[in-house]
């Protein structure tokens, strides 16, 4: 049985959406649709039970979930009790970071540990998400993730700086002289925001949930600079980190704290059951005495 269409099982029951749970993936809905046929045909029995508005488990999903779960868990500690086996090259490090990394200055501190430690370094960059995931199945050694999500507390988290969610108006606006802004008072607004799935999507969901409305969203997009424009020209507004808006960006908008403030970490991080390597020994000696640690 393939765990990659499980993994997508895993995810399609959180969302409850083929859109949402698609975009989470990173496949297209058609995809997500066929490997949740393919895998009802493996087991032989139908595992949702779709209406015109969402997804919700069988009878038989439900059996198949707790199962499910465990299979991807095994999966994790096989994969990492083998990576622990293998020969390691002390001197050699893959190093995720989030696309942003340059906003929390983690590119200098990335090209200072790799001249002053002579490790060779290399560095992927992919949402907070993904990166979760190639720690925990060792395809990284070390990751530098904004928002971890860790309920099992895998991981050692190192803080490098933390960052503010903020609301984004067109200077405009009727609120752009405002101090600061609830989420509540935008609950009428167009949303402009980054895209469907992304974890600062459903970070925005999420509070608005919370405040018993759900946004009304005109346009999705990974490039800061096209929310931007939108919310500049009068589309909508948007909710962004407060360090992704450039000053250069901050002359066509107003940028409004929010209240209660909404705050985020970027930490460095690593599987707390691997035994560390020396270079990943360097590297969080290097960040602990580094002045970009709880920059703000």
């Amino acid at each position: 049985m393939d765990t990659q269409i499980i993994r997508d099982f895993i995810t399609l029951t959180k969302y409850k959406n083929y859109s949402l749970a698609a975009e989470e993936c990173y496949i297209s809905q058609s995809t997500l649709s066929k490997r949740i046929k393919r895998l009802e045909h493996q087991l032989g029995v139908p595992l949702f039970e779709r209406t015109t508005k969402s997804v919700e488990l069988s009878e038989y999903g439900e059996v198949f979930k707790p199962y499910a779960e465990k299979m991807l868990s095994l999966e994790n500690e096989c994969l990492q009790e083998l990576h622990s086996m293998l020969p390691k090259n002390q001197n050699t490090l893959i190093i995720g970071a989030i696309p942003s990394l340059a906003k929390y200055h983690l590119t200098d501190l990335i090209t200072k540990f790799i001249l002053q430690s002579k490790v060779d370094v290399h560095v992927i960059t992919d949402p907070s998400e993904k990166l979760e995931l190639s720690l925990k199945e060792g395809r990284c050694d070390a990751a530098f993730i904004r928002d971890v999500y860790d309920p099992t507390q895998i991981f050692n988290k190192q803080q490098i700086t933390t960052d503010q969610l903020m609301a984004v108006v067109p200077n405009s606006h009727r609120y752009a002289n405002k101090a600061q802004i609830t989420i509540k008072e935008l609950q009428n607004e167009r949303f402009v925001l980054l895209p469907e799935g992304s974890r600062p999507y459903n970070t925005v969901i999420d509070l608005c949930a919370e405040n018993n409305f759900s946004p009304k969203i005109v346009f999705t997009d990974s490039k800061i600079s096209n929310i931007i424009d939108f919310v500049s020209n009068g589309l909508g507004i948007s909710l962004l980190m407060n360090k992704n808006i450039t000053e250069g960006y901050k002359e066509t908008v107003t940028v409004i704290p929010l209240s209660p403030a909404i705050s985020q970490s970027v930490d460095l991080c690593m599987v707390k059951s691997q035994e560390k390597s020396l270079a990943q020994q360097k590297l969080l000696s290097f960040v602990k005495k580094s002045d970009c640690t709880n920059r703000q």
